[in-house]
C-alpha cells in the first residue's frame, strides 16, 4: 500500500558539498551546490518514498535556468562570512504567493516536483547553480568590497527542508498510473482545502493520499559549508558525485507563483 498510515515514520539525511570551495571573482564558472538526501530510517525498511520537494532544497535548479533555491531561500539568506555575521553576500529572498487553492483539490497532477528516494539507503544528488551574476544581483556587498581570501559559508534553510507530503513508492515503479491526493495524515494545514477521500473513492481513483509531516524527520549532517572567495583563478577540485546529479520529476508541469520580495 502506497497510502502511509499514521503511524508510518521515515527519517532521511542529507548532506551538502559545493564544486568550488575556493571561487574566484575573476571567473565566470557556476559555483554548484549539491545536496544529497537518503533514507537512514524508517518503519518500512526497504520501501522507497517519494516526496513532493516543491520549493525546497530538494527541487533541483534547472541547468542554466532560473536559480529557484536561491531566490526561495531554500540555501539560507545568502553567503555569510564567517568572521562577521554581519558580512552577508545576500540572495535577496523572495517570497512565494500561492491562491488557494490554485491546483486540482483532489490531485497533485500539475502542482509540481516529486523526488523518489531509493529503499535501499542509497542518496540521490540534487544540483543547485549559482552563476557569479546572480551570487552579486541582489546583495549590498559587492565584489569590490570581498577581502581576498575571506572566507564564507553557506547552509540549507530550515525551510529550505521541508517536506508537506510524501508517500511510499517510486514515481518509475509502484506508483505509475496512480492519483497522488493532496490530503495527508495528521497535520490539518494542508487539509483545510481538500477532504479525505473515502476507501470507496480511493479504490475507485486510484488515489495515494500522504503521509503525516511530522512523521517525516529531515536530519541535516553537514550544517555550513565553507567557501572562500579569492581574486586569481584557482584550479578546479574534483567533487565527488558531481556526474550524479539527477533532476527531480513533475508531474504535469510546473505553475509558476506570483513573486514578492521579503
Amino acid at each position: 500500500m502506497n497510502s502511509p498510515s499514521a503511524n508510518d515514520e521515515v527519517t532521511i539525511a542529507f548532506t551538502v558539498a559545493v564544486s568550488l570551495p575556493i571561487l574566484s571573482l575573476s571567473s565566470s564558472t557556476v559555483l554548484k551546490v549539491f545536496v544529497r538526501p537518503r533514507i537512514v530510517r524508517s518503519s518500512r525498511p526497504g520501501q522507497p518514498i517519494t516526496l513532493l520537494v516543491n520549493d525546497s532544497a530538494f527541487e533541483a535548479s534547472e541547468p542554466g535556468g532560473w536559480q529557484k533555491a536561491v531566490a526561495f531561500g531554500s540555501l539560507g539568506q545568502g553567503l555569510e562570512s564567517k568572521n562577521d555575521r554581519n558580512r552577508v553576500i545576500s540572495f535577496g529572498i523572495l517570497r512565494p504567493h500561492y491562491p488557494e487553492p490554485y491546483y486540482d483539490l483532489t490531485s497533485l497532477h500539475g502542482r509540481g516536483r516529486f523526488l523518489t528516494l531509493p529503499g535501499s539507503g542509497e542518496d540521490v544528488v540534487i544540483t543547485h547553480e549559482i552563476t557569479m551574476k546572480r551570487l552579486f544581483e541582489r546583495s549590498r556587498l559587492r565584489p569590490e568590497d570581498i577581502q581576498p581570501g575571506e572566507e564564507f559559508q553557506i547552509q540549507v534553510s530550515r525551510g529550505g527542508r521541508e517536506i508537506g507530503w510524501w508517500c511510499w513508492g517510486d514515481l518509475d515503479g509502484d506508483l505509475k498510473g496512480k492519483n497522488l491526493h493532496p490530503w495527508v495524515q495528521g497535520y490539518e494545514g494542508p487539509n483545510t482545502w481538500y477532504h479525505r477521500p473515502s476507501q470507496e473513492e480511493i479504490e475507485r481513483e486510484n488515489h495515494v493520499t500522504g503521509g503525516d509531516p511530522e512523521n517525516l524527520l529531515v536530519e541535516d549532517h553537514t550544517h555550513w559549508v565553507d567557501i572562500k572567495i579569492v581574486q586569481g583563478d584557482p584550479e578546479k577540485p574534483r567533487v565527488e558525485g558531481e556526474t550524479n546529479a539527477v533532476d527531480v520529476k513533475g508531474v504535469g508541469g510546473f505553475q509558476s507563483p506570483a513573486l514578492h520580495p521579503r
